[in-house]
């Protein structure tokens, strides 16, 4: 061993350290790092271009302690609060069970089909992501919630408007598993084209003005219970605290526009079921009441 290598210094170590040496042992691959910035900036810039953002959007409920369905279970829980409380088992309290009532399958297939969800139309748009036009198509599409219901995979309706109001249609279904096709031009709206999964019409949508060249558009039917199911996978209802009773709710879609309709149509179906059940439980009550004199005077 070199006994001088024992006694070097930090400086000296340093000076051993080349960093000119480094930088030009790397240089030399400099096109590899410019190739791939530019592969990444483009790449990023596609993906900006074509993907559909995803708006976020949110509410709070107030879940109110003393609603129509907590009253139902009072009697229950007073006869079943003792073996709770020795820790037989565990019973989920009201805000939980309206929190599930707000996400239930049931409810927002009611939303769905009151707003006709199952129904989406989108403008074809070269080099640039399809834009979602929820109340804002020239063309408005139709077909009632019983036949989109059994719509086997769905239908696909690939439309031109032109500004003289012809409109040209290509349908897209499959019956008993297989996929037919049917083209129609119409030359004034509105029109109806009757296929064997339905009976779709169209109709000219007076809050749009005209378009002042040819549009494309794509409209998108399926059954009301896939379209139900897809909106409750991306609907969050979550208490906002363990202290209160409010319930953030939130669903992220394509259409902010949408996203607060169905939030507002959600919360007024929520409602209009709780007002239905205080009137079933009053009109039980009243029926009780006007009972019990007359077993009093048969004894």
């Amino acid at each position: 061993m070199n006994e001088n290598n024992l006694f070097d210094t930090p400086e000296q170590k340093e000076e051993d350290f080349n960093l000119y040496r480094v930088i030009f042992k790397y240089l030399i691959y400099w096109p590899w790092f410019v190739a791939s910035v530019i592969v990444c900036v483009v790449a990023a810039f596609v993906y900006l271009r074509y993907q559909t953002p995803v708006y976020n959007v949110g509410a709070s409920v107030l879940i109110k302690e003393d609603d129509p369905r907590s009253r139902a279970m009072q009697a229950s829980n007073g006869a079943l609060g003792a073996l709770q409380s020795m820790g037989g088992f565990s019973m989920t309290s009201n805000f939980d069970n309206e929190v599930e009532i707000l996400k239930s399958r049931t409810l927002i297939q009611k939303v769905v089909t009151r707003l006709g969800l199952f129904i989406s139309t989108v403008e074809d748009r070269s080099f640039r992501y399809d834009f979602p036009l929820y109340k804002s198509a020239p063309v408005q599409v139709y077909l009632t919630p019983e036949e989109a219901e059994k719509l086997e995979s769905g239908a696909k309706l690939k439309m031109v408007y032109t500004p003289e109001g012809k409109l040209t249609v290509k349908a897209t279904y499959s019956v008993n598993q297989e996929e037919q096709t049917e083209e129609k031009t119409f030359d004034t709206l509105p029109a109806v084209l009757p296929t064997p999964v339905g009976v779709f019409s169209f109709t000219k949508n007076d809050s749009v003005p005209t378009p002042e060249k040819n549009i494309k558009l794509t409209t998108y039917i399926s059954s009301p219970t896939a379209v139900a199911k897809a909106y409750a996978g991306s609907l969050s209802v979550e208490p906002t605290s363990k202290t209160t009773t409010i319930a953030k709710v939130s669903l992220q879609n394509s259409s902010k526009q949408r996203a607060i309709d169905f939030i507002n149509t959600l919360v007024a179906f929520y409602n209009q079921d709780a007002n239905d059940e205080k009137n079933e439980v009053a009109q039980k009550l009243s029926l009780i009441h006007i009972s019990e004199p007359t077993r009093q005077a048969e004894i």
